[in-house]
């Protein structure tokens, strides 16, 4: 080495090695003592791999063979063994010279002990704007319904009724709000129950295309591109419409003075998202308004995080769509320019399989029952004695109780239930193992799982099993009547 060199490579903190073709360490600088706690002494004749870690074994062997032919190796990033048995990062430039190799190792740990420090923070950054906007939208609705029923409540201690079905009605249109936020909430932690059936994405896009089209207003042009030939997927219908309409309006948000809004969807084959190769149908909704900046883009799908005006929107609607996405098995992807306007992509997996009878929307026709025995399990003392009044009002003669083993009980003693109403977050026993358990000796009956999110136990499955829905919590009362009165094949009154 001439003097330069040398003292490059007694100084530098980066690592210096000569290694022979066969990986083995010919000569080390200085820095592996102070790096890594290794004397020169101690790495003569000690083969490369020896100190590597053993999930990185196959990307160093890989780069050997580089190496053995004749290749320049480059920002290989591997963890290396210290003398203390703690392992970091070092980024490895080789190049084969001869019968050595000379390699440069840059530590690389510090810079992802930051990077890591920066996603803590970043995390916090978002927990925070979370709880805030989680704090003040409840507070509002919680104002709304508890103002609502303090006024009530002074009127029917004066004996008044006038103006109590307006505030009656204002209580639970706050209700559905709590619910509407809830729910995208879930969607955003990918934890809302889903009621997972084979879509054709063109003719759900075409049935939101007469509520779309008042909905972005006369200077907004919309424009349907459906791919002939679609494939189907397997999603939640209802969810991806909301997906699709919370799309919609925010392409409408980003062209205040007009322009042309295009729903496309596509076949996309063997592509690769961060899940492995598998075939996908995208729905991609454009827009031609304002675009987003990269810093933007970033945070687009954090919740709460909104560039609209206050009052204007929550900021839960791309999180909303991104979680949904993801729980079905896919994502949702963002393309944007300022200035030129701005994509954003659903891709959904492609689901090969039966076809599904069309999504149809449920009337609001009232069903009765005539006399069916229901057994209700809910561990929630208030909802279940509301959902029983409101069963037993409907025509049902309904048993309940709180927990499973309880259930269990009742259906000894008889008689069987028609159908069987259950909480899945139930203590002890859920809800999915009580009906498997009831379906070991009554293999027929029905099952409705309540929820207030999808909880794990539905991990297994992307569909419900046979004779079974799912009623997401808040339900109205004609919710949980229409839904029990469809497994039980009730009619219309």
């Amino acid at each position: 080495m001439t003097g330069g060199r040398e003292k490059i490579w007694a100084i530098s903190r980066d690592l210096y090695v000569v290694l022979a073709r066969d990986g083995r360490y010919r000569d080390t600088n200085p820095a592996w003592l102070s790096e890594l706690g290794y004397e020169a002494s101690e790495l003569i004749g000690l083969g490369f791999e020896e100190l590597v870690h053993a999930d990185d074994l196959d990307r160093a062997r890989d780069a050997v063979s580089q190496m053995l032919d004749g290749d320049v190796v480059e920002d290989l990033e591997l963890r290396l063994r210290a003398k203390d048995a703690t392992y970091r990062w070092f980024a490895w430039t080789c190049v084969p010279d001869g019968d050595v190799v000379y390699g440069m190792g840059r530590d690389t740990q510090r810079r992802r002990d930051l990077d890591e420090q920066q996603r803590h923070a970043q995390k916090l950054e978002a927990l925070g704007r979370l709880t805030g906007g989680i704090a003040h939208d409840f507070n509002n609705i919680l104002g709304g319904i508890g103002g609502a029923i303090e006024v009530v409540a002074e009127r029917l201690e004066n004996g008044r009724v006038d103006g109590t079905r307006r505030l009656l009605d204002a209580a639970g249109g706050a209700v559905k709000r709590a619910a509407g936020l809830t729910h995208r909430l879930l969607a955003y932690a990918r934890q809302q129950a889903l009621s997972l059936s084979d879509v054709d994405a063109n003719a759900l896009v075409r049935e939101l295309e007469l509520l779309l089209r008042p909905l972005i207003g006369e200077q907004v042009t919309l424009e349907l591109r459906m791919q002939d030939g679609l494939w189907r997927t397997l999603s939640d219908a209802s969810q991806l419409e909301s997906a699709v309409l919370n799309l919609a309006i925010n392409a409408r948000d980003a062209m205040p003075a007009g322009g042309t809004l295009t729903i496309l969807t596509s076949n996309i084959a063997h592509a690769d998202i961060g899940r492995g190769r598998r075939d996908y149908v995208v729905i991609a909704v454009s827009d031609t308004g304002t675009g987003m900046s990269p810093s933007v883009i970033e945070k687009a799908f954090d919740p709460f995080f909104t560039t609209k005006a206050i009052g204007q929107g929550t900021g839960l609607g791309l999180s909303m769509v991104d979680g949904f996405a993801r729980q079905t098995g896919g994502r949702a992807i963002i393309e944007s320019t300022p200035g030129q306007g701005t994509t954003v992509s659903l891709w959904l997996p492609r689901h090969v399989g039966e076809n599904a009878a069309a999504h149809a929307h449920v009337n609001g026709a009232v069903v009765r029952g005539r006399g069916q025995h229901v057994l209700l399990v809910e561990d929630e003392e208030m909802l279940r004695s509301i959902a029983r009044e409101v069963l037993e009002e409907a025509g049902y003669r309904v048993s309940d109780c709180a927990e499973a083993y309880e259930a269990l009980r009742l259906i000894d003693a008889g008689p069987p239930p028609d159908l069987l109403v259950t909480d899945i977050g139930l203590p002890g026993m859920d809800g999915r193992q009580l009906a498997l358990t009831v379906r070991e000796t009554l293999r027929n009956v029905p099952v409705l799982f309540v929820t207030g999110y999808a909880w794990d136990a539905f991990a297994d499955s992307q569909t419900l099993p046979e004779r079974t829905a799912m009623l997401s919590k808040p339900f109205s009362v004609h919710a949980l009547i229409d839904a029990v009165a469809d497994l039980l094949g009730g009619t219309p009154t």
